[in-house]
């Protein structure tokens, strides 16, 4: 009888998305490792349009029931239609009516507790998404917000506005806030 102990899948120059999050990512570099300790996801690296994303993490056996923890890290990515489309309804929400263009960076954090019924439990998100120079049109504000630089993070039940500073029609803007 063989025993496998390790077995490792290395990606090069490949590309792929989610199935939750069709995000594509091109020229993807890293590997999936499966031992007895679980499944491990070592730095699988690839790049969107000009920016890129790395996934870390690890899943306590390769089944859906399994506790889990993705950890996302984005740098330079362009806030596209790719990006926004496969958002959450009550994320889109925020989003949209902005309008938003430019770049972020991101570190993104999912985890998921090992499940004891036959459906998965459900993921908690924390996010701190960076904005570089990032442009906004609010339909109910009619001049562009532009420059917008900032920390903006997010959880399931919340987004926190942190100090985002830009420029609308030339004049300083400061926005702060929450969303709840």
């Amino acid at each position: 009888q063989v025993q496998v102990r390790r077995a490792v899948l290395t990606a090069r120059g490949g590309d792929a998305s989610a199935r939750w999050f069709p995000y594509r990512l091109v020229n993807l570099g890293g590997s999936v490792e499966f031992t007895p300790d679980g499944v491990w996801i070592r730095r699988i690296c690839g790049e969107h349009e000009g920016g890129a994303v790395c996934v870390d993490g690890h899943l306590e056996h390769p089944d859906r029931l399994a506790a889990a923890e993705l950890r996302i890290a984005a740098t330079d990515v362009p806030i596209d239609d790719d990006l926004l489309s496969p958002l959450e309804d009550r994320y889109r929400k925020v989003v949209d009516p902005l309008d938003p263009s430019g770049r972020v960076d991101a570190k993104v954090r999912l985890t998921r507790a090992a499940s004891d019924t036959n459906l998965p439990a459900r993921w908690t998100l924390s996010s701190e998404v960076h904005l570089n120079d990032v442009t906004a049109r609010y339909a109910e504000f009619p001049i562009p917000i532009e420059h917008l630089n900032g920390l903006i993070t997010a959880t399931h039940d919340s987004v926190e506005v942190g100090e985002l500073r830009g420029t609308a029609g030339g004049a300083a803007l400061t926005l702060s806030g929450s969303i709840s």
